[in-house]
């Protein structure tokens, strides 16, 4: 839209169209990451429940 870069995607529970204009910054690690990916994502998929699991165990580690 007007030559800016937006991600369009749908919610996943209620399937809603939502829309993120990518600003400068973001639009420089995304290219920068671009090169590294094996499929169609930038980054990689995680889900809630494995982030509080690793979360917790560097917590246990720290003390």
């Amino acid at each position: 839209m007007n030559g800016e870069k937006w991600i369009l995607s749908k919610r996943y529970k209620t399937k809603v169209p939502f829309q993120v204009k990518l600003l400068d910054t973001p639009l420089q690690i995304i290219e920068r990451y671009r090169p590294c990916q094996e499929d169609n994502l930038i980054f990689p998929n995680l889900n809630y429940w494995s982030i509080c699991k690793s979360l917790k165990k560097g917590m246990k580690e720290c003390g």
